[in-house]
């Protein structure tokens, strides 16, 4: 489910269940063709109600090559909501190959959706205060 706060300007993507690597690149392709998105919004995937247990190494290696080649139009910064250590552990990963990959894009994991949208919005005050 993709909800879309534009007065934050940021998009909340909620994935739950088991998903695959699949799963997560319509829901990328889902989110790019929204009609509130803009691109460079920033993100919060929610994974909190969701398992990462089907991820291995190869299909982190495909999602991260999936973000990079649409990084473009996707968010500067992106928050990943994750409530278990397993599923932590697997978006620690698939941040280490995102990185690998070259996708240039700030990314952080948290356990709390008050800390995540906090965080996209500590970037956003400085941006806004940079602007005025």
């Amino acid at each position: 489910m993709i909800k879309i706060d534009l007065e934050k300007n940021i998009a909340f993507i909620e994935i739950g269940g088991i998903p695959t690597h699949i799963e997560i690149q319509e829901s990328i392709d889902e989110l790019l063709r929204h009609p509130d998105h803009t691109d460079g919004m920033d993100e919060i995937w929610d994974f909190s109600n969701a398992s990462m247990i089907s991820f291995n190494e190869n299909e982190l290696r495909i999602l991260s090559s999936f973000v990079k080649e649409h990084l473009p139009r996707l968010g500067k910064r992106t928050a990943l909501l994750i409530a278990e250590d397993y599923d932590f552990g697997i978006g620690r990963m698939w941040m280490a190959y995102a990185e690998i990959s070259g996708a240039k894009q700030e990314r952080k994991l948290f356990r709390n959706m008050e800390e995540a949208v906090d965080w996209i919005e500590s970037f956003q005050k400085v941006r806004n205060e940079n602007i005025a």
